[in-house]
This record gives C-alpha cells, structure tokens and sequence, in this order.
C-alpha cells in the first residue's frame, strides 16, 4: 500500500467503513462527534483539531496517529491502541480509557481529568505535567515518569 494520504470530506455521517477504506485519512478539523466507529483503523491518520468528544472508538487502532489538538472528551476509548501517537494538547477528560494502551506516546499539556484508565497498559509515556485529576488507575500497569502530574483525587 503506497503511503500517502486520503482525503475524507469533513462530513457527520462518515462511516466505519468510509474511515476503514482510507488507511492514514486526513481527518484534521473534522466532527465526529457521537460518532461509533469501534475497531476502526485509523492507525498514521492525521485528526489534529479533530472533535471526536463522545465517539465510540472502543478497539480502534490510533497507532502513529496525530491527535494533536482534538477533542476526546467523554470518548469510549476502552482497549484502543496509542502506540507511538500524538496526543499532545488533547482534551481526554472524562473518557474511559479501560484496557487502552499508551506506549511511546506524546501526551504534553493533556487534559486526562475524571478518565478511568483502569486496566490500562502505559509504558514508554511521560506523563508528567498531565493533569490526571480524579483518574482512576485501578489494576493498570504503570511503568512511567508521574512527577509533577496533578495527581488530585487518583485512585
């Protein structure tokens, strides 16, 4: 597959299927908002400034993903995979992160207050500087740098 990007017009009703047959789409700005696209590979996908609060991404493959700048906020993001992608300045407040897994990760300046990473895999990651208010990290394997995190209220 040659690699190069795909341009997916900026459309509410984009589907699971329209996303899938764009492998590295060009999502950036886009609204998919409430929008369910569980297990979709959205892996070198370009969504910078993206609003994606209240999406189903459960099982979505966000591997080497720009996601600088979007909007994540109440998303389902339970068991997806961020290896290697950029999440620096991205709104996570309130989604559920259960089972996600975070490695390699740019997460400058995140916003992950009130998320449950519960069950989460994050290794490679610093997450200092995050704010990680009221987080829970119930039964999640941890093995990064939280110094100066705004742990407040973390279980």
């Amino acid at each position: 597959m040659p690699n190069s990007k795909y341009q997916i017009p900026n459309d509410p009703n984009v589907t699971p299927a329209d996303i899938e047959r764009h492998f590295g789409a060009e999502l950036s700005n886009s609204n998919l908002s409430d929008a369910t696209l569980r297990s979709a590979d959205l892996s070198r996908s370009n969504l910078s400034g993206a609003d994606l609060s209240g999406a189903d991404l459960s099982k979505a493959n966000f591997k080497q993903a720009d996601l600088s700048g979007a909007d994540l906020s109440g998303a389902n993001l339970t068991k997806a995979n961020f290896n290697e992608a950029d999440l620096s300045g991205v709104d996570l407040s309130n989604a559920d992160l259960c089972g996600v897994r975070l490695g390699n990760v740019n997460v400058q300046e995140v916003n992950f207050s009130g998320t449950n990473f519960s069950n989460a895999r994050i290794f490679s990651t610093d997450l200092s500087g995050s704010n990680l208010t009221g987080v829970n990290f119930t039964s999640a394997n941890i093995n990064d740098n939280l110094s100066g995190a705004a742990l407040t209220d973390a279980i």
